[in-house]
């Protein structure tokens, strides 16, 4: 009698097919889990690297508005100390107020230069105006007096309207006029 022997096909399929189950999971076991942790910890390194980076970020711009800050200061102190330093003639006041009051159209009707006080670095001389005009134009001309002469302060300020017109008034400033000795 003849054996037939059948081929096991069935039973070759299940061998590769269980060879290749085995394949997958240990290349998931030995090469995508430790690649998978390896991404994980790499995205927490990065992260760590972004906050760093914006923490750098915000500490820059910190150290750039002090640097402004202090170039800002640095001029406003030069541009100070060249009026310390520049000698500031009473008549050379007397004209460029006359000339702010024409520009604004204020009619300056007197200038009193009285008192020079002297102290350790400066002279302080009191100076009274009489001018005429309205509000407005009035504070277009402090305006320019403290722009364009910075050596003064304002000491004192007198709105009448009482014999005025309408709209218009007698306006009496009382100026102090730095100079440096």
């Amino acid at each position: 009698m003849l054996f037939y022997i059948k081929p096991k096909i069935f039973d070759v399929d299940l061998y590769g097919l269980s060879l290749l189950l085995a394949l997958g999971a240990l290349s998931w076991l030995f090469l995508l889990k430790p690649l998978n942790e390896k991404l994980r910890y790499t995205n927490r390194d990065q992260q760590k690297h972004n906050q760093q980076k914006q923490a750098y970020q915000n500490e820059l711009d910190q150290l750039t508005a002090i640097v402004r800050s202090k170039q800002a200061i640095t001029r406003h102190a030069l541009r100070n100390a060249d009026l310390l330093n520049r000698k500031t003639d009473i008549p050379d006041v007397i004209r460029g107020l006359e000339r702010l009051a024409h520009q604004c159209g204020l009619r300056l009707d007197e200038i009193t230069p009285s008192l020079t006080a002297s102290d350790e670095h400066f002279y302080k001389t009191l100076m009274a105006l009489k001018l005429y005009g309205s509000f407005p134009t009035l504070q277009d001309f402090m305006r320019r007096v403290a722009r364009e002469l910075p050596f003064i302060r304002i000491k004192e300020l007198i709105l009448n309207r009482k014999d005025a017109e309408e709209g218009w008034c007698t306006i009496r400033v009382v100026l102090d006029v730095f100079a440096a000795k």
